[in-house]
């Protein structure tokens, strides 16, 4: 093995189907595990606003927009 250190804005994770998946279950366990959607103290209306940047497959940010 080498001890190559990657370039600045290399992509360190895989990008792969298997991993897609891994994400959305990982999402959906924790979800179903603390019983909510969103953290009950945030104050929930009409037209809020998500910022998912860097998070993964987009996942989190298309749940609230199906409820």
């Amino acid at each position: 093995m080498t001890d190559q250190v990657p370039s600045r804005g290399e992509y360190l994770l895989v990008r792969t189907m298997a991993e897609s998946e891994r994400l959305e279950t990982q999402y959906t366990a924790w979800q179903a595990n603390i019983g909510y959607l969103f953290h009950p103290v945030i104050e929930q209306h009409d037209n809020m606003r998500i910022a998912d940047v860097g998070t993964g497959t987009g996942l989190v940010a298309n749940m609230p927009a199906k409820h």
